[in-house]
């Protein structure tokens, strides 16, 4: 059974229709199968109307996201990279050269290690630095 179906739901409300009659104190076999097409009918209708308005929603949702896709421009190609390259751009690594020549680092005196030059305090070897 399918739950995503108008019958199915059909038939549950038909069982509910026929026990719900069948509670009674009197009853025939024609009141249930009288009250159990009823709610066989009332409940065929209510999810048939629920189906088609979610299949209706997954449908404009579907579109749309076609329509963003189509509208989204695509990039012809990447450039190549060598793994080195690569490397030093996930772990930000350079070369010592580069800090050496900038006047934004200077050498720790206890473990020579590159620092900012506005440093008061060696992060390697937590030396107190005199400006």
């Amino acid at each position: 059974m399918n739950p995503r179906s108008a019958y199915t739901w059909a038939l549950i409300g038909f069982a509910v229709g026929a026990v719900i009659s069948t509670a009674e104190t009197f009853y025939s076999f024609l009141d249930s199968l009288f009250s159990g097409l009823i709610q066989a009918a009332i409940w065929f209708g209510v999810s048939s109307l629920i189906l088609q308005k979610r299949n209706k929603q997954k449908n404009s949702n579907a579109q749309k996201i076609n329509t963003q896709v189509t509208q989204t421009p695509m990039t012809p190609g990447f450039s190549q990279e060598s793994s080195e390259e690569a490397l030093a751009r996930m772990f930000n690594l350079s070369d010592s050269s580069k800090q050496d020549s900038s006047e934004e680092f200077k050498k720790c005196p206890m473990c020579a290690e590159q620092i900012r030059f506005v440093a008061k305090k060696c992060r390697y070897c937590q030396h107190t630095l005199q400006n």
